[in-house]
């Protein structure tokens, strides 16, 4: 069970202004279709957690103002867009990835498989890279892990190629 206080509707709302003071196009579409799934995987990362700002009396909390709430679902939608265009890289996942370097001056690649259970405090300047990540991973400010490509082959294929 969700204590999410805002409806699709309103966090859809807040996610379209925001990526609309950086894009000129940005196709909605696509961007709702991720964002149950989004919102689903945000209830099985806080589910549980001793945290109160994620977990209390049997309810997950989610917040689009709480900037750790909002960081790790905007990762979530853009993970969330790339596998649904099977791993294609659409513009909208750019976007949602580029808005939260933005925001939270984080560098989370959508490409990249982050745990059910992942949870950061203060991640200013963490970038999360290609790398295994085990469950229950927490991050902290200035964290690094991963790095370029594994055995010369590149997760994502180059665009000027």
């Amino acid at each position: 069970m969700a204590k999410i206080e805002y409806t699709q509707e309103e966090i859809e709302k807040i996610l379209f202004h925001q990526l609309g003071q950086h894009w000129l196009e940005i196709d909605e579409e696509v961007i709702r279709k991720a964002v149950p799934g989004a919102i689903k995987s945000i209830e099985g990362n806080f589910a549980g957690l001793p945290n109160r700002r994620f977990y209390c009396d049997g309810e997950v909390q989610f917040s689009p103002y709480m900037s750790v709430h909002w960081m790790i679902f905007l990762y979530r939608l853009a993970h969330e867009i790339y596998v649904q265009c099977d791993s294609s890289t659409p513009k909208e996942a750019d976007q949602i990835y580029y808005l939260n370097k933005i925001m939270h001056s984080n560098d989370w690649l959508y490409a990249v498989e982050l745990p059910l259970h992942f949870l950061c405090e203060h991640p200013l300047g963490s970038v999360l890279g290609r790398a295994q990540y085990g469950d229950y991973l927490f991050v902290y400010q200035g964290t690094t892990i991963g790095g370029g490509q594994e055995q010369g082959t590149a997760m994502l294929p180059c665009p000027w190629e």
